[in-house]
């Protein structure tokens, strides 16, 4: 597998304090995801049902057309060891610019999560010049192998922009009814950052039109609250 400085000491530690020696190396372990022996960022983990430690963030890829950060996943038996069950190529991680029609523009992971399903949704941000600050929420099968195609109208993602503002995604929950809320800042009417939440329908295809303004809202402490719709 690659190594790198992704995840630099995930560690584990018994009740009592201690490193536990069953994971990793005497309880310690360095995770490597990127291909490509750049800096790598973790920006999420998280401990799924079965016990297998979900981490997520953001590495360097390289291609012929483009080279810059994208999403990047590794999944983590309980002692430690690659999931090789889980990813494309049943690695135990993967690097979401292998995906047909991936956006490039997509380069940091702000949280993730287990939907109640089993699939996976990553939140993050895109910093494409003709979408400064758009939030993007993707949705990967349960076992890493692929977006998701029924999500985002076949691409397995949704972005989400506040009437062009700039502004970036920090976190998300699923609600009971399956709805995702997503959110973070944005840039208000005043030119500051206000609070900035999207709620997306159960399906992902789209955002949930009868949450505040046509499916989000904008919070502007110094103006009393303001809103401004998704595009």
């Amino acid at each position: 597998p690659p190594r790198s400085t992704l995840f630099p000491y995930t560690t584990l530690f018994r009740s009592e304090g201690n490193f536990d020696p069953t994971f990793g190396e005497g309880g310690r372990l360095l995770v490597g995801v990127s291909a490509y022996g750049g800096g790598d960022n973790l920006g999420a983990l998280v401990l799924r049902s079965n016990g297998k430690l979900l981490l997520g963030g953001d590495c360097t890829y390289v291609n012929a057309q483009n080279d810059g950060y994208t999403f990047c996943l590794t999944q983590l038996n309980a002692d430690g060891s690659y999931d090789q069950s889980f990813g494309p190529s049943q690695t135990g991680y993967l690097e979401f610019d292998h995906f047909p029609g991936w956006s490039t523009s997509v380069v940091a992971l702000a949280d993730m999560l287990v939907l109640k399903d089993g699939r996976i949704a990553l939140l993050g941000n895109s910093e494409a010049t003709t979408s400064i600050g758009s939030f993007v929420l993707a949705i990967l099968l349960p076992d890493g192998s692929a977006l998701d195609s029924t999500a985002g109208g076949g691409s397995g993602y949704l972005q989400l922009k506040f009437a062009g503002s700039s502004g970036s995604a920090q976190r998300m929950v699923q609600q009971a009814d399956g709805k995702i809320v997503v959110a973070g800042y944005a840039a208000g009417p005043s030119g500051n950052y206000d609070f900035a939440a999207a709620r997306v329908l159960a399906d992902f295809s789209g955002v949930d039109p009868q949450f505040g303004s046509a499916g989000s809202k904008l919070v502007a402490f110094d103006l009393g609250g303001d809103r401004k719709s998704v595009v």
